[in-house]
Formats: structure tokens, C-alpha cells, sequence
């Protein structure tokens, strides 16, 4: 899924205002979002279907907005990178 992600959105070249380490941590930051959801999904609704409708909203997330910009901002402070 990150994969077709990647390709489709010509990483790390996504948004003009971020360089490769921002995007990085975009990257990064997508994973974790991405790995978290999944656990929950599966603690708390095992069903394959709510799982494909969560990470299609994840993704619908990342692509129709400034992700890895916000991410970039977010996460320049290194206290907040460490808490992540």
C-alpha cells in the first residue's frame, strides 16, 4: 500500500516545499500511522472490510492533503520527533 502510494505521488518529490529528509519523516510518520491503525483494527474489529475502509481514508488523508508538509512542520522540533 505504501508502495503504490510512493509511486503514485512521485515520492520523495510529493510537495516542492519539503526536501528529501522531510519527506522522510513523512515517510516515516506514514508508516507508523499506517502500523497503528492496522493493530487497532485488528484488536478491536477483526474484519478484513473495515480494515480496507480505514486504510483507504488513511490514504485518501495523505493524498488530498499536505501530508508530508504538515509532517515536515510538525516534526522540526526534535522533542516532538522523539515523542513520536
Amino acid at each position: 500500500m505504501i508502495n503504490n502510494s510512493m509511486i503514485y505521488e512521485n515520492f520523495p518529490f510529493v510537495d516542492i516545499r519539503t526536501d528529501r529528509t522531510d519527506s522522510y519523516r513523512g515517510l516515516c510518520v506514514c508508516y507508523g500511522l499506517l502500523r497503528v491503525l492496522c493493530i487497532g483494527n485488528h484488536h478491536f474489529n477483526p474484519g478484513k472490510d473495515s480494515l480496507i475502509d480505514a486504510v483507504a481514508a488513511l490514504f485518501h488523508l495523505i493524498d488530498h492533503t499536505s501530508f508530508y508538509y504538515n509532517i515536515a512542520c510538525i516534526t522540526d522540533n526534535a522533542v516532538i520527533m522523539i515523542k513520536l
